[in-house]
């Protein structure tokens, strides 16, 4: 969709608002999806987790006639009665017309449509006992899959996602022991898949994490394919018993908050980066990137070589990020100690609002000076926060990391370690030796010898600017919704009530 210039996707859950894709991942607030192909059909489906194949149909979620036209959006202008919570108050009285109201909230009520036809797909369960359990195939969790299977321990290593390699598949320019990140990448599986005492599963979400180490997966194992080409098990459920469990889930990037900013054309940077280097998908021609961390930077560098125009980069911070100036010299106007207070376009945007930042105020001055940039894309990044929902469903603790503005983990209370990303180590050196050392740990409870070897070394980037915890971004025009949770239409209004 975003190769063939498709940014409207769905309709939000609640007011009916235009929405695109936002993120490159599992984090996808916006765009639900209903897929269908033969007698298969699911509601749901978040548009960056769906593999096209062969006579698959998408259809848009939550609209009526169609996406473009909405009906339904007339709850947009109708928004101010419908507070958080509004069900729960509006429709108590009187007590005789409820079996009309209920009529209606049913009807409104979910977003896809579940389907009709019988489930045909093939289930099965399947147990597995392993030495380490590994979530997470990314860099520290390839690193620590490949510590285990040098040191002979039984290993399970287990990604959401179809390819392994984390954020090293967002990032072209890395180098590992002087090969770039794929060769890396491809050299490391394929040692693992030789290994008889390591399995590697793709496709395959932990999504719980009980007493004693026990866990629970799904692994997808035909959805990706055509429908004849479908055979043997549709979906397989893991339940997994491990001596030890690494979590190495990565982060997510936050977005930021600000008028409009749900808008179909805005999206997270790092998932524009992803599009561009991965999928060598251009999500936009003009762009203009709103962050308050250097990783933004990085992305706006990326979209350059790939033929987007940056035209500007607006950063909340007073400090210049440390490429700063090489992105000058490429022709980006850098935009300190200012925000984005408004976008303009609805089914799309084209144009953002920059005025001065003021970090402790709701509302700008009316004299406050506006200036106006056109553009087709808007890239933001809030930061970064850890995927840390196993480690606290598991019964670990969290603290809040002032430098990063994000919850960490703290303590574990089960037989598991937290690394890389998901423990707020952001550099891919501190990745690889999280990665590394995770295992030398559990040898070390375990009683077993240890195989050294150093972890490999990586080209290095500049020391980062220090990031801006941004929470609130002033707008002219307090009736603007400023969306925090999109999936929910919930806004920062909302929260404050």
């Amino acid at each position: 969709m975003i190769a063939n210039g498709i940014h409207l996707t769905s309709r939000s859950f609640k007011y009916h608002r235009p929405r695109g894709i936002f993120s490159s991942g599992a984090e996808e607030p916006n765009a639900y999806l209903q897929i269908k192909a033969d007698k298969f059909e699911e509601p749901n489906v978040a548009a960056p987790l769906i593999e096209i194949f062969n006579g698959l149909e998408v259809k848009s979620s939550n609209c009526w006639p169609s996406v473009n036209f909405d009906l339904g959006s007339i709850n947009n202008i109708l928004s101010p009665i419908f507070i958080a919570g509004f069900y729960y108050k509006t429709f108590m009285h009187p007590r005789r017309m409820w079996p009309f109201y209920e009529k209606l909230i049913r009807k409104m009520a979910g977003v896809g449509t579940a389907p009709l036809e019988n489930d045909s797909e093939k289930y099965e369960e399947y147990n597995a006992h392993v030495d380490l359990l590994i979530v997470g195939g990314g860099v520290s969790g390839l690193m620590a899959a490949l510590t285990a299977s040098r040191n002979g321990l039984k290993v399970l290593l287990v990604d959401a996602n179809k390819d392994f390699g984390g954020m090293l598949l967002s990032d072209n320019d890395q180098e590992i022991e002087g090969k770039s990140s794929r060769d890396w990448i491809s050299h490391t599986l394929n040692e693992l898949n030789k290994n008889s005492k390591v399995r590697v599963l793709n496709r395959t979400s932990i999504f719980g994490y009980y007493d004693h180490n026990f866990l629970l997966g799904l692994e997808k194992c035909n959805d990706h394919l055509p429908i004849e080409k479908r055979h043997g098990c549709g979906q397989r459920l893991w339940q997994i018993r491990a001596k030890q469990v690494v979590i190495a889930t990565g982060a997510h990037e936050r977005s930021l908050v600000f008028a409009n900013n749900d808008r179909p054309g805005i999206m997270l940077a790092s998932a524009a980066r992803t599009y561009v280097n991965k999928f060598a998908a251009r999500p936009g021609k003009n762009s203009v990137i709103f962050t308050n961390n250097d990783s933004a930077y990085y992305a706006a560098d990326d979209l350059l070589k790939n033929g987007v125009n940056i035209i500007a980069i607006v950063d909340t911070r007073k400090e210049k990020a440390t490429i700063a100036d090489s992105l000058s010299k490429k022709g980006v106007e850098i935009i300190n100690s200012s925000a984005v207070v408004d976008v303009k376009g609805s089914k799309h945007v084209t144009g953002v609002m920059i005025s001065k930042f003021e970090p402790n105020i709701d509302k700008l001055n009316s004299n406050e000076k506006i200036r106006n940039i056109d553009c087709d894309l808007l890239c933001v990044s809030g930061g970064w926060n850890p995927v840390i929902h196993l480690h606290s469903q598991s019964g670990g603790t969290l603290k809040y990391n002032e430098t990063y503005g994000c919850l960490v983990p703290k303590s574990s209370v089960q037989k598991s370690q937290v690394i890389g990303s998901a423990n707020g180590s952001f550099t891919i050196q501190n990745c690889f030796q999280e990665g590394y050392q995770s295992v030398i740990n559990i040898l070390s409870e375990l009683k077993k010898a240890e195989t050294k070897f150093s972890p490999p070394s990586c080209s290095q980037k500049p020391k980062d600017t220090p990031m801006m915890p941004i929470w609130n971004v002033p707008s002219k025009n307090l009736s603007s919704k400023k969306f925090i949770d999109y999936f929910n239409d919930v806004t920062a209004k909302d929260v404050s009530l």
